[in-house]
């Protein structure tokens, strides 16, 4: 072989092996001193230990917000309850605007869950049903009937110790049809 191809063939080997022979040194420098070695391990401990800390922080804070979701969940299922129970009360004393006020504030918004169940929609429909209210007797009204073709109602009220009344209405106008008459005889009175 001739020197000059061998030549081509050692330089860049051997210039090769020069360089990791310096690239070696390089990580095991043994003039740099073992403190600063030491020191640099030290801080990474820390940093990681700082590390699995704040891993661990976050865990905690993640598992309270679940915790405090849950409770305000809770709260306003037990809201939703009691809020039923207003508005059946309500309704029983004939509070309709009472009832439609609890109703709108059980209305979930986004992202909340929805509690409606039947007593929400029965209390719903029965709020908004055509329903005719006659205003006029100033004592509780005993009596109620229809005309045969379904035009008046009479309704018969009572106040104790007093003659009792009769109004006579038109049932698709909700209004008097008429004046009020006196009756002379006692208007029946439910038990209790």
């Amino acid at each position: 072989m001739k020197a000059s191809t061998l030549a081509v063939l050692v330089l860049p080997v051997a210039g090769l092996t020069a360089y990791s022979v310096r690239a070696q040194s390089l990580t095991t420098d043994p003039e740099k001193p073992p403190e600063v070695g030491a020191r640099a391990e030290g801080q990474r401990d820390a940093a990681l230990e700082a590390k699995a800390e704040a891993q661990q922080a976050r865990a905690r804070a993640s598992r309270a917000e679940a915790e405090a979701r849950r409770w305000r969940e809770e709260a306003r299922r037990n809201l939703y309850i009691l809020q039923m129970i207003r508005a059946q009360q309500a309704w029983q004393e004939g509070w309709a605007e009472r009832v439609q006020e609890l109703l709108d504030g059980q209305r979930p918004t986004a992202g909340q869950e929805d509690f409606r169940g039947f007593e929400w929609y029965y209390l719903w429909r029965v709020c908004r049903s055509d329903r005719l209210t006659f205003k006029g007797h100033r004592a509780q009204v005993y009596g109620l009937a229809y005309s045969p073709d379904g035009r008046y109602l009479a309704s018969a009220s009572a106040l104790s110790g007093e003659p009792g009344q009769v109004k006579v209405w038109d049932a698709g106008a909700s209004a008097l049809s008429g004046e009020p008459g006196q009756v002379s005889a006692q208007v029946p009175r439910p038990p209790g």
